[in-house]
């Protein structure tokens, strides 16, 4: 696919308004290949990215590793077409930075923030505070769209399944938690506090507990969250296994029994998007995030 220089401006305008010099993009022909921090330049070359994170990532897209910047908001009404849905964002006077179409039924509107959210929390609040509104004036925003790794469309490209572009329809400005929670007050709506993480002294954490068992709990843990662990894979195993690092060190489980006990199971090495790769190297990574936080 040839990348026109009007697509490859329009895409340095956006990049701009959505991440800072410093930070990088995860972005990629899918979800799968969507996960490793780029550089601007390299999203604004690139001839078939088809997604991209709408948040900062700077070592893969869990959300451990992204920062809170931005929010999503996507209407996915099949009832509405493209123009009346792009009616609908502009009538509801939401303060926005970027307006997509994504190549098939709907709309993207992207919120970056002046400030950083304090956490995913805090990032999922005021998601929801929006989205209340914006139910009120006729768009159902679809709620997958919450999360800070969501991943949304990447300008100026042809849709793989669909053979339609991926068109920018709006750049703005980065919008400020005062402007928006103004547009919320007059709306009667307003973020609604998290409830507060009890944190709990880690070394106190599951003393009694053997290592195998903290093991399978953390294994369990990570299951539950992602999927079971496949090392045959061709990706996805970065994040499982930084995950699974997260969780042994909330768990009490040491670095070395959490490697060891894995690589018995897993094996030694495991399959990623850009090779094998030792399954060490994600564990100790997530462990070593843990321990910072």
């Amino acid at each position: 696919m040839y990348i026109s220089d009007k697509i490859k401006q329009d895409r340095a305008k956006f990049v701009e308004v959505l991440f800072n010099p410093h930070e990088k993009i995860a972005f990629g022909k899918d979800n799968s290949y969507a996960n490793k921090p780029r550089s601007h330049q390299e999203f604004i070359d690139s001839v078939d990215a088809e997604k991209f994170c709408i948040n900062p990532v700077w070592d893969r897209r869990l959300t451990e590793s992204v920062s809170k910047t931005s929010l999503l908001f996507e209407c996915d009404d099949e009832n509405l077409t493209i123009d009346e849905q792009e009616r609908l964002f502009l009538e509801s006077g939401l303060p926005f930075s970027t307006m997509v179409s994504s190549g098939s039924k709907s709309i993207h509107v992207i919120l970056r923030f002046t400030m950083y959210f304090q956490d995913k929390q805090w990032s999922e609040s005021w998601w929801y505070a929006i989205a209340r509104v914006l139910e009120k004036k006729g768009i159902i925003a679809d709620r997958r769209a919450r999360l800070v790794t969501q991943l949304s469309r990447v300008p100026g490209t042809i849709r793989s399944n669909t053979g339609k572009e991926q068109t920018l329809i709006t750049i703005r400005e980065r919008v400020s938690h005062s402007e928006v929670l103004e547009w919320l007050q007059k709306n009667e709506e307003y973020p609604i506090k998290p409830k507060e993480v009890v944190i709990v002294d880690r070394t106190d954490i599951n003393r009694d507990l053997s290592m195998s068992q903290k093991w399978k709990i953390a294994n369990n843990w990570t299951e539950k969250k992602n999927r079971p662990y496949i090392g045959s894979a061709k990706s996805g195993n970065w994040n499982w296994l930084f995950a699974f690092g997260v969780n042994s060190y909330n768990l009490g489980l040491s670095l070395d029994g959490s490697i060891g006990l894995s690589q018995i199971e897993f094996g030694m090495t495991t399959q990623g998007s850009g090779g094998p790769f030792p399954i060490s190297d994600a564990i100790t990574a997530g462990f070593k995030w843990a321990q910072k936080q």
